[in-house]
């Protein structure tokens, strides 16, 4: 499904694969020990951003799968969904086709946060399609981090070994 909406621009995937993580997610919080999932939950996310997709990206693939994914997520938890705070600012090398060492070497220096003032002291919780060695949540929740989040917490729809 993942490969299909990326990759066929079969964008009614996204839906789909936004309301299996949100169930995923649910389970998880009502796991830790509350009966029911509701957004006064203080361990729950302030904001749901998704990992951004650089400019050059966007007009080749004409939509931001984790976007997609997680604008249903949003709307599912009653969420803040922000596109804005946190900006692609390299293009680079697509992830899939690279090791693990040269993922992190490549998406580096990949990511801006561009108004640190509106998560300052926020848990954000990152929305992408795919963790594989976790180079772009790292490099992701350090920018957060550095910039003033309290807490990062990282959703995936699929894992990769």
């Amino acid at each position: 499904m993942i490969k299909r909406l990326k990759f066929s621009e079969q964008l009614k995937y996204s839906r789909l694969l936004g309301d299996l993580l949100a169930d995923a997610i649910e389970q998880h919080y009502q796991g830790a020990g509350s009966n029911s999932l509701t957004t006064e939950n203080h361990d729950f996310p302030d904001r749901i951003l998704p990992v951004p997709s650089h400019q050059q990206r966007l007009l080749q693939r004409g939509f931001n799968q984790a976007e997609q994914i997680a604008a249903t997520v949003a709307r599912r938890f009653d969420r803040h969904y922000d596109t804005t705070t946190v900006a692609r600012t390299a293009a680079g090398q697509s992830q899939s086709s690279l090791s693990a060492n040269q993922r992190e070497a490549n998406i580096r220096r990949t990511f801006e946060i561009e108004n640190p003032a509106v998560i300052e002291g926020l848990h954000i919780a990152v929305v992408d399609d795919v963790y594989t060695t976790g180079a772009t949540a790292k490099a992701i929740s350090r920018k957060l981090k550095s910039a003033g989040a309290a807490r990062v917490s990282i959703w995936a729809v699929a894992r990769t070994p």
